[in-house]
């Protein structure tokens, strides 16, 4: 997978690029075609950026409180309406001649009231323009303005996070795509009830409309094409005359047949003709070209992009427009769209080798004095330093974390206590150990995914919750989650009675999970290491570190104290340990990586 993503990345380079801010998330063409908005939601103050499209400049950048999603332009052309993130507001901008200006502030929770759950999203005017409809993100509804008056006239409730408005061209009835219920839901644009569910996939978010009748679906006057992007597909939708729907078809992105999740199909948008869809796919660092002309879709090819582009949409030259997450626009000639080498090598053969246990620590560890007992990874890096335990435990990061991480890293929203449990938040093929549970592999899980009580109880239980069903069964329920002020030490104590236990049973799970990071994790890792090398499975079992500030492995096979200099990140670690218990990967990513060979003395 590096290999592909070097190649991916070298081909975005023959695109125009124009430099915006961080992490852009929207955009919008003014009606006159010369203008192309876009919403920076990224690290450093959000922005919207205008830009020249003839010219491929950027002509200026124009603060905003926050911003995230929502972006929205009059038939006019002349105001410009922008949701306002966290400040749980909308912010209306004037629009002349390719200059913007602020405008008013339309408050939808007041500042004395706002909570860290009060968050606009998306943002649309009625095909009218005389309502503005705005996605309360974790309030789970759409609040409806009055853009004369710019106050909250209604609201109504919507499945779970609400990301994308749509409306039918009617104006009598609108479409909400729900992040967390992958589903779509027909709402009356007058009273807000539900008229119908439609269930998609998990996480869908991107919603677009294309009039037209469907040869052989003679019911259907408009196709709405779905992403979800926490799979490798896209969802045509059938719309009636009253705008039901129905599933049309399903257009499968992946690279190779089979191949496992991590294209994440996110941004969606027409070209100018209409015939081709645009899908950026935000994991994978392409956009895809569809050809929508036919009842059946076919894709033609993919064109690189940027890091994690977020955003994909037609210019109206007939050039494909892309946002990418590291800070650019990019213009591309779709017609260039062409297969991309499927470099993912996923070693499916069983482990015969003598290694039958692993214990897998992830957590900010740094190994100074027990380094002696371990291989240090010379080259290791971090896949991203978003979310970086679902790289370690899931193999990716989720489409939410991504997009939510800016505004959150910046400061500019606060981290609520359900942030660890957010129901949107769920990692496109799950986690390690659900994959190891369906292959049947002996599980032990210590501090992961876990709630603390404020102090132990009388019989030494530390855990007020554990928020997996799979890891809820195999917890120590002793194992304090991680708590800064907790020494690791303790931890590794119980542990150790495990250890002792696993020995008198003369057996010891195949796959044990740890989450640490204290002061003194060095010193509480080189005990561990210690008792495992002594005990009766000392010789068959390895154990890994993941830290922030590098990687190390200790295994019988291998010379401890010694240095492996080959490159490698998050992804390597995690297929190896999938490779030595015979599981297959969970993500691209993985199943792409260069294994830890050296564990398995050399194996090519």
């Amino acid at each position: 997978m590096k290999i592909c993503l070097v190649v991916l990345i070298a081909a975005a380079s023959a695109s125009a690029q124009i430099a915006v801010d961080t992490f852009p998330m929207s955009s919008a063409i003014t009606p006159d075609k010369k203008f192309l908005l876009v919403l920076n939601g990224g690290l450093n103050p959000p922005s919207v950026s205008v830009i020249d499209i003839a010219s491929a400049k950027e002509l200026s950048r124009n603060p905003v409180p926050d911003g995230w999603l929502g972006l929205a332009i009059t038939k006019a052309g002349d105001r410009v309406y922008v949701g306002g993130g966290s400040r749980a507001a909308v912010y209306e901008f004037t629009l002349a001649n390719g200059v913007l200006k602020p405008s008013r502030l339309f408050p939808i929770v007041a500042d004395k009231d706002r909570k860290p759950e009060d968050f606009i999203g998306d943002v649309k005017l009625s095909p009218d323009g005389h309502l503005l409809y705005a996605a309360d993100l974790f309030r789970d509804s759409v609040v409806v303005v009055n853009p004369q008056s710019g106050l909250v006239i209604s609201r109504f409730r919507t499945g779970r996070r609400p990301y994308r408005i749509l409306f039918h061209p009617s104006g009598k009835s609108v479409y909400v795509s729900s992040w967390a219920d992958g589903s779509v839901g027909q709402y009356d644009a007058n009273t807000g009830n539900l008229i119908a569910k439609t269930l998609i996939a998990p996480h869908v978010t991107d919603m677009v409309w294309r009039d037209g009748d469907v040869e052989g679906h003679p019911e259907v006057k408009a196709r709405v094409f779905v992403s979800a992007s926490n799979t490798n597909s896209v969802y045509a939708l059938g719309a009636s005359e009253l705008g039901e729907l129905s599933v049309l078809e399903t257009i499968n992105l992946a690279l190779g047949p089979g191949r496992p999740l991590g294209m994440t199909p996110s941004g969606l948008g027409l070209s100018a003709d209409g015939n081709r869809l645009f899908v950026a796919c935000s994991d994978a660092r392409v956009a895809a070209v569809v050809d929508i002309s036919e009842a059946r879709s076919t894709v033609p090819g993919f064109v690189a992009t940027g890091l994690y582009p977020t955003a994909a949409f037609g210019l109206p030259d007939g050039r494909m427009g892309v946002l990418n997450g590291s800070g650019t626009v990019q213009f591309s000639d779709a017609s260039a769209a062409g297969p991309l080498p499927d470099l993912a090598r996923a070693d499916l053969r069983p482990n015969t080798g003598p290694i039958k246990h692993v214990l897998y620590i992830v957590g900010a560890i740094a190994l100074e004095k027990s380094a002696p007992a371990f291989v240090r990874l010379d080259h290791f890096h971090l896949n991203s330093e978003v979310d970086p335990d679902s790289w370690a435990f899931a193999g990716m990061a989720s489409d939410y974390a991504e997009r939510l991480w800016p505004n959150t890293r910046a400061g500019r929203r606060k981290k609520d206590d359900f942030e660890g449990q957010e129901v949107a938040d769920a990692p496109p093929a799950g986690y390690l150990w659900g994959n190891a549970s369906q292959a049947g592999i002996s599980l032990r899980s210590y501090g992961v995914f876990v709630d603390n009580l404020p102090k132990a109880d009388e019989d030494g239980v530390q855990l007020s919750a554990v928020h997996d069903p799979v890891l809820t069964r195999v917890t120590n329920p002793k194992f304090r989650g991680f708590d800064a002020g907790y020494p690791d030490v303790e931890r590794a104590k119980v542990f150790l009675e495990d250890l002792q236990g696993f020995e008198k049973a003369g057996a010891m799970p195949q796959l044990m999970l740890m989450k640490m990071g204290a002061a003194d994790g060095d010193q509480a890792v080189g005990m561990m290491a210690e008792a495992v090398a002594k005990s009766r499975f000392g010789n068959e079992t390895a154990i890994f570190v993941v830290g922030g500030k590098g990687a190390w492995m200790a295994s019988p096979l291998l010379k401890a104290g010694s240095v492996d200099s080959g490159v490698y990140n998050q992804s390597s670690v995690l297929r190896t340990v999938e490779m030595i218990l015979g599981m297959r990967p969970l993500t691209a990513y993985d199943a792409g990586a260069a294994p830890l060979y050296s564990v398995f003395g050399g194996r090519q």
